[in-house]
């Protein structure tokens, strides 16, 4: 293997690389996002005022969808 076909898989290797940790980036931008959305005003309002395993439903939820981000 000569030496411009090994400096072109270092470089594809690299951009892989690069590509992996901005998908990585993104998706955590993404659960930052939805976890600032949260209300947890809300939330406490909804155990305290109807019912405390609707409030759970409800975290468990928006919880179930962050962790689903792909």
């Amino acid at each position: 293997m000569n030496y411009e076909m090994m400096n072109m898989l270092a470089m594809n290797e690299q951009e892989d690389e690069q590509q992996e940790f901005d998908c990585w980036l993104d998706k955590a931008q993404r659960r930052e996002e939805l976890i600032n959305k949260i209300d947890l005003d809300e939330i406490n309002m909804i155990a305290t005022y109807w019912k405390p395993t609707e409030a759970v439903r409800c975290l468990s939820n928006i919880l179930t969808a962050i962790v689903r981000i792909k």
